[in-house]
C-alpha cells in the first residue's frame, strides 16, 4: 500500500522491486506533471527503473499492477484517447451501513477471498484484452477535468453550440481571427497568453479552415455535427453534451456594446 506520492511515483523506490501488486491510496496529484510522467512508465512500461538510496539506479522488469482509490474530483490525467487508466465511480448505495459490511467483512475472513480468486480463474473472458479500455462515465469525467486550456475553450464551444463573434448573421461558421483570438485569450487564466500561431495551429487540427475577407483574415468552423463527432472519435467515441440536439452552430451574434452588434450586417 501506498498513501504518499512519493512512495508511488518518488525516487527512491526499492519497495516496488520484484512488486506484483499495488494500492495507491489518495496518493497521486493529477496535477502533477513530472509525476505524470512516472505513473504512465510504470503503468505501461515493461521495465522500471529501481533507485534505492545511495545505489546508482538500475532497469528492472516491470510487473506492477496499480489500484488507486482517490476521493479527489481529479485522479488521473486523461487523455482525450486514454489507453492507460480503467476508471469506475463507487456507488455510495451502502456507505456507513454496518447491516452490509458486518456480514461482508465477515465472510471475507472465513475465506471468500479464495473461492472469488477461484470464480474469476474460470470465468471466460472472450476476446477481452486489458489494452480494452471501458469508456466510462467516470473516465469521461476524467477527460474533462484533464484538458488543456485551448481544449477545454473549445469543447465549451461544442457544449453550447454557439461561436464568439460570428462575423455575419448568414454564416453562423465565419469568426474574425482577431475576434477568436480575443475570445480564446479571455476565456481562463490557461488560455491568457496564447498568441495567434498556436491558436492557429490548434484549430486546424479541429478541422477548422483559415481563409480571406478582403481585408481581414477569418476562421471557418466546420457544421457543428462535423466538430461534435470529431472530438467524439479523438475521445474515444464518448462524449455528453450540455445541447445534444442542436444542429448546428446558433446564428445570433453577440453583442460587446449595449443596442450595438459586434459587426455590420
Amino acid at each position: 500500500m501506498a498513501y504518499d506520492p512519493t512512495h508511488l511515483t518518488g525516487k527512491h523506490n526499492l519497495h516496488l522491486q520484484n512488486k506484483l501488486f499495488l494500492f495507491a491510496d489518495e496518493a497521486f496529484w493529477a496535477g502533477d506533471r513530472t509525476a505524470e510522467r512516472t505513473l504512465k512508465g510504470l503503468v505501461t512500461e515493461k521495465r522500471m527503473m529501481i533507485e534505492p538510496k545511495g545505489v546508482n539506479a538500475f532497469p528492472w522488469p516491470n510487473r506492477l499492477a496499480i489500484f488507486m482509490a482517490a476521493n479527489a474530483d481529479w485522479v488521473v490525467p486523461a487523455s482525450a484517447d486514454e489507453r492507460r487508466y480503467a476508471v469506475g465511480n463507487v456507488n455510495e448505495r451502502w456507505k456507513q451501513n454496518e447491516d452490509y459490511f458486518a456480514p461482508l467483512l465477515a465472510e471475507i475472513d472465513n475465506g471468500s477471498p479464495a473461492a472469488m480468486l477461484w470464480d474469476l480463474q474460470q470465468m471466460d473472458l472472450g476476446k477481452w484484452h486489458p489494452r480494452m479500455i471501458p469508456q466510462t462515465k467516470a473516465l469521461l469525467e476524467q477527460k474533462m477535468l484533464s484538458l488543456e486550456g485551448l481544449e477545454q475553450w473549445w469543447v465549451s464551444m461544442l457544449n453550447a453550440g454557439e461561436l464568439p463573434f460570428p462575423s455575419h448573421y448568414n454564416n453562423p461558421r465565419r469568426v474574425y481571427s482577431e475576434d477568436l483570438l480575443e475570445a480564446a485569450q479571455g476565456f481562463s487564466p490557461r488560455t491568457k497568453y496564447i498568441n495567434a500561431t498556436e491558436l492557429g495551429n490548434f484549430l486546424g487540427k479541429m478541422g477548422c479552415e483559415h481563409r480571406s475577407a478582403g481585408n481581414k483574415w477569418t476562421w471557418i468552423f466546420p457544421p457543428l455535427a462535423d466538430a461534435r463527432e470529431a472530438w467524439r472519435k479523438r475521445a474515444g467515441r464518448y462524449w455528453e453534451w450540455l445541447e445534444p440536439d442542436l444542429e448546428d452552430w446558433l446564428g445570433e451574434l453577440k453583442k460587446r456594446d449595449r443596442g450595438a452588434w459586434t459587426r455590420d450586417m
